[in-house]
């Protein structure tokens, strides 16, 4: 309970917002921020994606890493309706009999298990995923952010477009 605190702070600090700020933006009282951020409050699922979107990140990277895959498998498993097993074999969860659907890459990075070196990688690899229309559209924002400093930014955009499906590449010939 306190862990998710702490990441909220330490994400609102390195933005450099006061918890005032931070509260309009998310749209939560103060009080009850501060309640969070000192672990006196459990933080709400809802409340916790609506603080992240407001600090402009993934709200699942506001959760610490072991207790991450149970929110996966709550927002991701169960709402595909996949079937989950024990080593054994045994039924923990049994799905509706979809088929499985490969996650993206976009998803995979979001989820934790996609991970680059630098943003300059994860440029370069969303950049790969992108079609004609995606590309140029990520030469517009390279030109807007020509300073590196926006790197990260620049990749997110980036990503953005590559979960974009008018933007993803369908056939390989394009690439060439």
């Amino acid at each position: 309970m306190k862990k998710y605190g702490n990441s909220i702070r330490e994400v609102r600090k390195a933005k450099n917002y006061t918890q005032k700020q931070l509260s309009d933006m998310a749209e939560i009282a103060i009080n009850s921020l501060r309640r969070y951020e000192s672990g006196d409050r459990q933080v709400p699922i809802d409340v916790l994606k609506k603080i992240a979107n407001a600090l402009e990140v993934d709200w699942l990277c506001l959760i610490p890493g072991i207790e991450r895959g149970s929110y996966i498998a709550t927002d991701v498993i169960e709402p595909a309706g996949l079937t989950v097993t024990d080593d054994e074999g045994h039924i923990i969860k049994q799905g509706d009999g979809k088929p499985w659907r490969k996650m993206s890459d976009v998803e995979a990075h979001k989820a934790g298990f996609l991970k680059f070196n630098s943003d300059e990688d994860r440029i370069a690899h969303f950049y790969s995923k992108l079609n004609t229309d995606g590309r140029l559209i990520a030469a517009k924002c390279f030109y807007k952010n020509l300073d590196s400093t926006k790197l990260s930014e620049v990749a997110d955009y980036v990503e953005q477009l590559a979960d974009t499906p008018q933007f993803q590449k369908t056939d390989t010939k394009e690439a060439k």
